[in-house]
C-alpha cells in the first residue's frame, strides 16, 4: 500500500530555510578551501624579496605581493623594544612569540620580526627573559596581508618594556619612531638559538574546509529525507478500495 505525501506550508518553509542555509554554509566551506589553497600556494613562492622591496614598495598591491615570500634582512635588533604575543601554546606548553623590530640604518626604518617562541614562566605574573642579539643577518618568511587580529581588547603599547601584548594590532598602531614597515617577517627556524618558530601559513587546512563542506551538503540532503518521510501519511480505508 503506497503511502501519499501531505505538503503544509510550515514544514516545507522550514524544511527549504534549513536546506538553503545549510548549502550556504557548505559552498563558505568550500570558498574558504579555496582561499587557504591559494594562500598555502603564495607561502610557496620560492621568490626572494629584497630590502628596497620591504622598506620603498611602491604601492599598496606591491606591498600585498610581498606575501609570502622569502627574504633576508641585515640590521639593528631594538631589543629595548621586545614584546611578548600572549596565549601561544606549543607541544601543550604555554608560551609568548618574542618580537622585536629591526632597524635598517639604510632606510632609517624598522621592520617587525617573529623571533620564534619561548616557554612562559609558572608565575603568570612573570615575563621571560632572553637575550636578543644586537645585530641580524635573518632569513624569514614575509606575511603582509591580513595582519589584523581578532582580540577582545586591544590596550595600546606602554612605555614599560619588554611588555606583553594580545595581539600585533598594537604593534602596527603604535606611533614608531622611526616608522616601523607594516607587515612582518617570521624568522626561520634556528636563526635565533633558544627560540623555535611556531607560525604556520594556515591554521586549518583546505581538505579540513573540504570535510566540513561534505558535513553541511549531507545535512542539507538530510533535511530533505526527513521532510519526504515526515511527510507521508497512509491513504485513508476509502482510497484502498
Amino acid at each position: 500500500m503506497l503511502k501519499r505525501i501531505k505538503i503544509s506550508f510550515w514544514p516545507v518553509l522550514v524544511t527549504l530555510t534549513a536546506f538553503i542555509l545549510l548549502c550556504k554554509l557548505g559552498f563558505w566551506q568550500l570558498q574558504r578551501a579555496d582561499e587557504k589553497r591559494e594562500w598555502l600556494l603564495s607561502f610557496g613562492t620560492e621568490q626572494l624579496a629584497t630590502q628596497d622591496d620591504l622598506f620603498n614598495p611602491v604601492d599598496a598591491k606591491s606591498s600585498e605581493l610581498l606575501n609570502g615570500q622569502n627574504t633576508v634582512i641585515t640590521g639593528q635588533v631594538l631589543s629595548q623594544y621586545m614584546m611578548l604575543l600572549d596565549n601561544r601554546v606549543h607541544q601543550g606548553q604555554p608560551g609568548y612569540k618574542v618580537l622585536a623590530p629591526v632597524l635598517s640604518s639604510k632606510y632609517n626604518q624598522s621592520i617587525l620580526v617573529d623571533f620564534g617562541w619561548l616557554k612562559a614562566p609558572n608565575n603568570r605574573s612573570e615575563l621571560p627573559t632572553f637575550n636578543l642579539p644586537s645585530e641580524v643577518e635573518l632569513h624569514g618568511v614575509i606575511k603582509s596581508t591580513q595582519l589584523q587580529q581578532f582580540v577582545l581588547e586591544n590596550p595600546p603599547l606602554t612605555d614599560q618594556w619588554p611588555q606583553r601584548i594580545q595581539s600585533i594590532n598594537m604593534v602596527f598602531e603604535h606611533d614608531w619612531q622611526p616608522k616601523i614597515v607594516p607587515l612582518i617577517v617570521y624568522a626561520n627556524n634556528e636563526q635565533v638559538q633558544g627560540l623555535v618558530q611556531t607560525y604556520k601559513p594556515v591554521v586549518m587546512m583546505p581538505e579540513k574546509h573540504e570535510a566540513y563542506a561534505l558535513q553541511w551538503f549531507l545535512l542539507a540532503f538530510a533535511s530533505l529525507v526527513i521532510f519526504v518521510f515526515a511527510s507521508r501519511v497512509k491513504p485513508d480505508s476509502q482510497d484502498s478500495n
